[in-house]
């Protein structure tokens, strides 16, 4: 995509200034340190914890349970992608492709910061029993 500088001059893709590339550099700095020395083979499993510090409009009721979900921008798979792109980078696996089992959960809490964890996908039989369609040829989950 071609953008255009408030000088007119064009460039492809986000600016470095936009709050897009600012987040793509805290993340690179804060999973630089935990990046292993030989990137994982075989399908994994990623769990991500994103977890935002309260709003200053939060109800103290609300904020006395110590999270609650978040459903504003930005979208799920909008950051997901950015930290599997940031992972890629940084040699935690040798493609994101490789994510076999995934769960994303983004919220408002007492606690902010992303919860990561990463580990080789178990025993395939144990999912496949898990998830397998009963008699009718329904999942049942």
């Amino acid at each position: 995509m071609i953008l255009h500088r408030k000088d007119g001059s064009a460039f492809v893709g986000k600016s470095a200034s936009s709050k897009g590339a600012a987040v793509k550099a805290n993340l690179i700095d804060l999973l630089r340190p935990c990046a292993p020395e030989t990137p994982l083979s075989g399908p994994v499993r990623l769990i991500l914890t994103w977890t935002y510090p309260w709003r200053k409009t939060e109800p103290k009721k609300t904020r006395a349970f110590g999270w609650k979900y978040c459903e504003t921008r930005p979208d799920i798979d909008n950051l997901l992608k950015m930290v599997k792109d940031v992972m890629t980078l940084l040699g935690y696996w040798r493609d994101d492709s490789q994510v076999a089992d995934l769960r994303f959960v983004k919220g408002w809490g007492n606690r902010a910061g992303i919860g990561v964890t990463l580990e080789p996908c178990g025993d395939p039989t144990v999912v496949a029993d898990s998830v397998a369609p009963d008699e009718q040829g329904e999942l049942k989950l």
